[in-house]
């Protein structure tokens, strides 16, 4: 049995997910306008300045990590709950939401739909 406070928990954390990924997704490829008087980069997006520091007079100062790094930080991401550390709810439950989800058919979950998202899948489950 699924409960109501669950199926909230799942799905308008599914909801602002989305969200704010588009919302970042955006943030970081909107232009700014040119202004010279702006500390940094400016008539850029976020993105291009990231891709391409140097154009922009800025240098690349992320950590270079070979495999053997990489492999320890996929250990302790893994040991702190993988891709999950941020669901609200058991993986069982949230596997059990995204097939219900799936058969509904949603095309989009918005602000102005998820209240009879949520009571379609209610009754599924």
């Amino acid at each position: 049995m699924l409960l109501p406070s669950e199926l909230c928990q799942w799905l308008w954390s599914k909801l602002l997910r989305e969200q704010l990924d588009e919302f970042t997704g955006f943030r970081n490829g909107f232009r700014s306008r040119k202004d010279s008087k702006k500390f940094g980069p400016s008539g850029t997006s976020r993105d291009d300045v990231f891709a391409q520091p140097t154009k922009f007079g800025l240098k690349n100062a992320l950590l270079e990590l070979d495999e053997e790094q990489l492999k320890i930080v996929e250990e302790i991401k893994q040991a702190m709950g993988g891709d999950s550390l941020f669901d609200f709810v058991s993986k069982d439950y949230s596997e059990a939401a995204e097939e219900a989800y799936v058969a509904l058919g949603v095309q989009e979950l918005t602000f102005e739909n998820v209240w009879h998202v949520f009571e379609s899948l209610l009754s599924l489950l």
